[in-house]
């Protein structure tokens, strides 16, 4: 399962699907290639940073040096070879005007026609990449908004404009007009689609259908006239509200592909009456659909894509036997009977991913919590049948399955708002009557009895560094603030502050809790006689701790129970707690606590850690350097490194339940990656830099070679140019406090006992006479960084300056303008010598 960003929301042009059956679409400056499979999950391919800041349009091309084209906000428009992610050509004619609409003719897709907010039409051919620019008038003209290139030439385009103006053009030469619409519709022009048929039941000649939040109108350029116009079906809009979309495709003969304002795709049958009769196709949308493109396949059937507000990409296919015999409808009517069959029910995302987890009483399913306010529940093993997302009022950070009831989710969100939902019955309850302080970022499922009855489930959760503890008998009403028992000396010998905590865990069996709170301590609690005892704290970091995890195999360990522990640290460290402090109830930590194992590799700070269910030991990390690596947790050693190709922070990663080499793992590209961690050796990962991590040996072998060449001289310039004149001088500066106390100690004793040593610090020279010691060293420093500047500066004020500089033009082999310059000051400061 992998689940892609979602399209641009009233994107006419960012919508396509090419005769192999593969859709594309614009999602913010990146396009998205959907490959479908039968009864397998679909290929998604993703090419990354294609426009700046959005990409606008995108259309399939038949072109030999590409296949696919694009055009955004920058006013570029780039020929791609999608599958290489290659730009093969791109121009520049439309300048700094935003491209809005895309366009080709069936019968010549080489030519690419392109417009832009001016109404200025760009005329481009993809197989000799010329593109020659199509003035249309020479007065002011409202934003374009769409336009459709005609089946039956290549010249002919219709153009809708942002005040329901149609014109259509022909684009020879400089171009001319062939026919204005001045008033089709009252409002903004929202897609044009060409009958494919040169006949049908209305007349014959070139015929369109334009649509408009309102109405649909189809014209015909022969006759120029409009030939006839039917409504969507509307809802009941609250006093000042508005209607949202409608669009339009014509895909066969006498049948128009049609949204309403009900969430519904419907089919149109065209006729020579006042009132059109339609057929409703299916009603898998949830909110207003503003996108619809068909294709045919090789046996004949018709496969209709779309897509609306719910972000759900769809594909069905239309079974033209049932269109025909259905009884058509006038009006709204309440029967639901789909005329296909839905191949591919995509749940595309747009927010980051804040949170997975796989549900315990049905391991395929896994609920995703979304940043803009979407909860959905997902089916990694079936494609076609997801259910429609869960919209919430606030954004969800954190999840928590029920582990007996089916289909009960738990959520928390910003604000301290806490709430759960049924997934089954498709009903959400918002807002328990407890709100905390700050956001709920951690959330578990408790099976105990803290009154001493019998044990049953409680709801923990954790935000504002506190946790409310939720009965599950009464979740509206019941609820309390857990105090924590005040924790005991760090097992490590330092102080322990608890101030509130961020995270917990429970183990698997409700006997073990770890807190972590924001300064790095992880607290541990054990429950004796139905109450929580606090057996120690480890001072893991220094930094906030984001994820806390046991390894939850089951299984009785003479050697411990294993902790992992992320936080904005770069490491991860694994601990092993003394099994001792379970079966003893007067028993501690250990008071020299280390880790067990460190965990480096990430080059930024850790959000998530889990073990995996399948295998013991093994250990999934998810960072925001755009990895997800895992590790055997026990060694250390690193058995896989997944790098996201859209550079994404990685918020949260879970196994999967039903597959053993399947992680899923998401950030803040609104995408969630499914990674297969056997495809992935640490060896084929390949650095931001370009280095793949093969070369780890010979890059070891230079960053050798180049330390033993600095350490000589107190050489601290890392850059070849550096900027500062005097680099040794302000790399000492920037040590911290406790060694510079010392240098003013030492050089204190210096001048007052006249106690110096060998080793006294190269700035104590700036306060005595022999000053042009630290110069000659800052001097030498700076030639061997190759400064030729700096190094000439400096040696002015050396012991022989003309020595120094011819030194310097051999060592550097030029002389500059600098140099010449310099040559009568350094004369005169010679003979002073």
């Amino acid at each position: 399962m992998e689940l892609p960003p979602c399209p641009n929301w009233f994107a006419p042009g960012g919508f396509c699907v090419d005769k192999q059956g593969r859709l594309a679409y614009a999602s913010n400056a990146r396009v998205v290639i959907i490959t479908p499979k039968l009864q397998e999950w679909p290929d998604i391919h993703i090419l990354p940073k294609c426009h700046e800041p959005k990409v606008v349009c995108c259309l399939w091309t038949s072109s030999e040096k590409g296949d696919l084209v694009t055009a955004g906000d920058d006013g570029k428009v780039k020929l791609w070879k999608s599958v290489e992610n290659v730009v093969v050509s791109e121009h520049r004619a439309h300048g700094t005007n935003k491209v809005v609409a895309i366009g080709s003719f069936p019968r010549c897709p080489k030519y690419v026609i392109t417009g832009d907010s001016l109404a200025t039409l760009i005329v481009w051919n993809t197989e000799n990449l010329v593109a020659r620019k199509s003035i249309l008038l020479k007065i002011k003209l409202p934003p374009l908004s769409c336009l459709a290139c005609s089946p039956f030439d290549d010249y002919t385009v219709a153009i809708g404009f942002q005040q329901g103006t149609i014109i259509v053009v022909d684009t020879r030469e400089r171009g001319s007009i062939l026919w204005k619409v001045v008033k089709a519709h009252d409002d903004l022009v929202t897609n044009i689609s060409w009958c494919p048929f040169e006949e049908n039941i209305l007349g014959t000649g070139q015929m369109f259908v334009s649509s408009s939040k309102m109405k649909f109108n189809v014209c015909s350029l022969s006759d120029k006239q409009e030939m006839t116009s039917f409504r969507p079906l509307f809802k009941k809009v609250k006093p000042g509200g508005s209607v949202a979309y409608a669009t339009a495709h014509w895909f066969d003969k006498d049948l128009i592909l049609a949204s309403d304002h009900l969430s519904q795709l419907c089919v149109y049958e065209l006729s020579k009456e006042i009132r059109h009769s339609f057929r409703v196709v299916h009603k898998l949308h949830s909110r207003e659909i503003y996108n619809i493109t068909s294709h045919t396949e090789p046996d004949g059937s018709k496969i209709i894509w779309s897509t609306s507000q719910d972000r759900r990409v769809i594909q069905f296919r239309l079974d033209m036997l049932k269109v025909n015999t259905t009884e058509p409808m006038l009006q709204e009517t309440s029967v639901n009977v789909p005329l296909g069959d839905c191949l591919l029910d995509l749940q595309t995302l747009g927010g980051f991913v804040n949170a997975i987890k796989t549900c315990p009483t049905d391991a395929t399913v896994v609920g995703v919590a979304l940043g803009d306010g979407q909860i959905r529940s997902l089916s990694t093993m079936d494609s076609s049948s997801h259910g429609s997302p869960f919209w919430v009022k606030f954004k969800p950070f954190t999840l928590a399955w029920h582990p007996e009831k089916e289909g009960i989710l738990a959520f928390g969100s910003e604000n301290g708002k806490v709430g759960y939902l049924n997934t089954l019955k498709r009903s959400a309850t918002f807002g328990f009557s407890l709100n905390l302080k700050g956001n709920v970022y951690c959330m578990q499922w408790v099976k105990w009895n803290p009154d001493g009855g019998a044990e049953k489930h409680y709801l923990w959760a954790c935000g504002g560094n506190d946790i409310a503890v939720y009965d599950d008998d009464n979740l509206d009403e019941s609820y309390t603030i857990l105090e924590l028992p005040k924790p005991l000396d760090a097992s490590n010998g330092q102080t322990a502050e608890t101030r509130g905590v961020c995270e917990f865990c429970w183990t698997d069996d409700y006997k073990v809790l770890a807190t972590g709170n924001n300064q790095g301590f992880v607290s541990i609690y054990t429950i004796s006689e139905d109450t929580l005892c606090n057996r120690g704290t480890i001072v893991a970091f220094r930094q906030h701790i984001n994820s806390i995890a046991w390894l939850q195999d089951g299984e009785s360990n003479e050697e411990g129970l294993w902790l992992a522990i992320a936080s904005d640290n770069k490491v991860v460290k694994v601990f092993c707690i003394p099994s001792s402090i379970i079966s003893d109830s007067v028993s501690s930590l250990p008071p020299s606590l280390q880790p067990h194992t460190v965990l480096q590799g990430h080059s930024e700070k850790v959000c998530c850690v889990a073990w995996s269910p399948h295998e013991r030991g093994i250990l999934a990390t998810a960072s925001v350097d755009s990895t997800v690596r895992v590790w055997n947790g026990f060694d250390g050693k690193e058995l896989a490194v997944y790098s996201d190709p859209l550079f994404s922070r990685y918020f949260c990663l879970e196994w999967s339940h039903w597959e053993e080499d399947l992680i899923f793992a998401g950030g803040d590209k609104n995408y969630l990656a499914s990674i297969r961690p056997s495809q992935h050796p640490p060896s084929a990962y390949v650095k931001p830099n370009g280095k793949a991590a093969s070369d780890k040996a010979k890059g070891e072998k230079e960053n050798i070679e180049v330390k033993k060449q600095t350490e000589t001289a107190k050489e601290y310039v890392k850059q070849k140019n550096p900027t500062v004149l005097y680099p040794t001088l302000v790399s000492l500066e920037n040590r911290k406090k406790e060694f510079q106390y010392e240098d003013c100690f030492a050089l204190l004793r210096a001048t007052t006992i006249g106690e110096k040593s060998e080793e006294t610090s190269v700035m104590f020279y700036l306060f005595g006479e022999d000053f042009r010691v630290a110069i000659n060293r800052e001097a030498e420093c700076s030639l061997k960084a190759g400064c030729t500047e700096n190094y000439l500066l400096l040696s002015v004020w050396s012991d022989k300056p003309w020595d120094e500089m011819a030194r310097a033009l051999t060592a550097a082999n030029q002389i500059d303008e600098f140099l010449f310059a310099g040559q009568k000051m350094v004369a005169l400061r010679n003979k002073s010598f």
